[in-house]
């Protein structure tokens, strides 16, 4: 999931995400790919939130 807001987020979205111990990660479609390609490593992307 990608929340994207243009602003900062809301203190009541900050409150409810961090009650359900949902961090902000990065993440890269080219990285992952090469991964996944080149290195044969399977990365785990379940539970992930991607706040842009």
């Amino acid at each position: 999931m990608e929340i994207k807001t243009s602003g900062g987020i809301p203190l009541w979205m900050t409150h409810v995400l961090a009650q359900e111990k949902i961090y902000k990660t990065s993440f890269s479609k080219y990285g992952t790919a090469y991964e996944k390609m080149i290195c044969g490593k399977q990365t785990e992307t379940t539970g992930k939130v991607i706040i842009a």
